[in-house]
């Protein structure tokens, strides 16, 4: 959950607590953020191409 800057996950959604923290830094662009995820959460293999194309 993200509220005024104040992000919070509880101890079983790591991946969505980064991604949270990466997308609020301005870390990666929507795009890579969401390949990234793809890729760890969803284990999309499609995805590891889209970081490729994106890094």
């Amino acid at each position: 959950m993200v509220d005024d800057g104040l992000i919070t996950a509880g101890p079983t959604a790591h991946l969505e607590f980064a991604r949270a923290v990466f997308s609020e830094l301005g870390v990666y662009p929507p795009r890579v953020l969401d390949a990234w995820y793809r890729l760890h959460a969803e284990h999309d293999p499609d995805a590891y191409y889209a970081l490729l194309e994106g890094a």
